[in-house]
């Protein structure tokens, strides 16, 4: 005879990560519905990025061929000019 401790531990922990799944989702959802969408605030940058603000975009890229480098580099333009 199986002992009932040991099995009912081993199904509270095989249940433990559907719960926080479940949880999670329910206090995403009552967050979304409370506060609802906000805009947000925009800066006037129309003279251009002030030193204090500027910063430095690291994208990580394995350089494996040349081909693959300048797609790479294709798509940085595309992000550059799509936030000028």
């Amino acid at each position: 005879m199986v002992a009932v401790a040991p099995v009912l531990l081993l199904l509270a922990i095989l249940g433990l990560v559907p719960a926080s799944e479940i949880a999670i989702a329910i206090v995403h959802w009552i967050v979304t519905h409370v506060f609802g969408p906000r805009p947000l605030p925009r800066l006037e940058l129309d003279a251009g990025v002030p030193s204090e603000l500027r910063t430095l975009v690291v994208v990580p890229t394995l350089l494996t061929s040349e081909a693959g480098i300048e797609a790479q580099v294709g798509q940085l333009e595309v992000h550059y000019l799509a936030n000028a």
